[in-house]
């Protein structure tokens, strides 16, 4: 995700526990939080394809 998307996302939810400012869109503890949250699905397994040949 771009970072134009973090930030649009901080933009819709309050601030995290503890923080005293109104949005966390230029946090940089909010910012680790999602980088970890969009590493871990992308290093989720999924499911292959596989191409199907008659």
């Amino acid at each position: 995700m771009p970072t134009h998307s973090r930030s649009r996302n901080t933009r819709w939810h309050p601030p995290l526990p503890g923080h005293t400012h109104t949005s966390c869109s230029t946090c940089l503890h909010w910012a680790l939080q999602w980088r970890e949250r969009a590493l871990t699905v992308l290093h989720a397994p999924r499911q292959m394809t596989l191409p199907i040949t008659p």
